[in-house]
């Protein structure tokens, strides 16, 4: 789950939206393909393979298809 979200490429959404999209949660790291549900408060992220290391209180970020930033947030 990620908290403290900061949407940049969509609107901060009313109700649960939900989208596939690319997450990186290392800096390190490539993106790898997830579905992120976006809620009110912040959003949870299911990652189709399995990811390594991601450490609650660094900050991981969702990208689309073309590979811009839709938002970010931290992990708890």
């Amino acid at each position: 789950t990620l908290s403290d979200i900061v949407y940049s490429g969509i609107e901060e959404p009313v109700t649960c939206t939900e989208t596939d999209a690319w997450v990186k949660v290392r800096y390190s790291k490539s993106p790898a393909k997830a579905r992120v549900y976006f809620e009110k408060n912040g959003a949870k992220i299911k990652f189709y393979e399995p990811v390594s290391s991601p450490t609650p209180g660094q900050t991981a970020a969702i990208f689309d298809e073309e590979g811009r930033l839709l938002a970010s947030g931290f992990i708890d």
